[in-house]
């Protein structure tokens, strides 16, 4: 029964998170992206290469006059019919590999705020499209039934992965630099003859005056 009612404990608190407000809080604490994006400063909105790393910031602020330990975890997510849905099954992740957080776990003292790097980095193979996640905050307590109840609440990310522009693209590796190299030095070679040949004979025609 103890379990049956921290399961739906839990469950009721996340089905909150589903339709949070801008910045949002459970009365205990809060967390935020560090910087707006564009005109958004609830979620994290990327457009973000394929073997490119970005470094994001979120803000974790404990709103009471007691020390916090908060927990920080990043998973999948998914929209399914408006509801922003955490996805946790493990082989399921995607987005949230390509994520790293500083530290799992983040003390705070009374009514303290701190900012936590996190560190997108998307392989080079990475499908082109839209991935979501949530960089969540929880903490976990027993309350007077000794019942284990955990609260999270989290940002969203959006991350828009999108094919390298050619200004970030190696090209020395390319066939195209390689066809490129050769061509140019090919001209280089051919200019370089003809300036040769050309200084051979003025010499020549100036030496030929000479002996007349």
């Amino acid at each position: 029964m103890k379990k049956l009612l921290t399961t739906i404990g839990t469950s009721i608190l996340l089905a909150g998170f589903t339709a949070l407000p801008a910045h949002a809080t459970t009365g205990d604490f809060t967390i935020y992206p560090t910087y707006k994006h564009g005109d958004n400063s609830s979620w994290i909105l990327l457009n973000i290469q394929q073997g490119q790393t970005v470094k994001e910031f979120v803000t974790v602020e404990n709103i009471t006059n007691e020390p916090l330990t908060l927990n920080l975890e990043i998973f999948d997510a998914q929209d399914q019919n408006g509801t922003f849905l955490i996805n946790e099954k493990p082989e399921e992740q995607t987005l949230s590999t390509w994520l790293n957080i500083d530290a799992n776990t983040i003390e705070l003292q009374p009514l303290e705020k701190k900012t936590v790097p996190i560190e997108f980095t998307i392989p080079n193979n990475a499908q082109t499209q839209e991935y979501k996640a949530s960089i969540l905050a929880s903490k976990s307590e027993k309350n007077a039934q000794n019942i284990l109840i955990t609260t999270r609440i989290g940002v969203r990310v959006y991350a828009n992965v999108v094919e390298p522009t050619m200004a970030q693209t190696n090209i020395f590796a390319t066939p195209a630099f390689g066809q490129s190299a050769f061509f140019a030095l090919s001209l280089f070679g051919f200019l370089a003859a003809i300036f040769y040949n050309l200084i051979h004979y003025i010499e020549s025609k100036k030496y030929a005056k000479k002996q007349a």
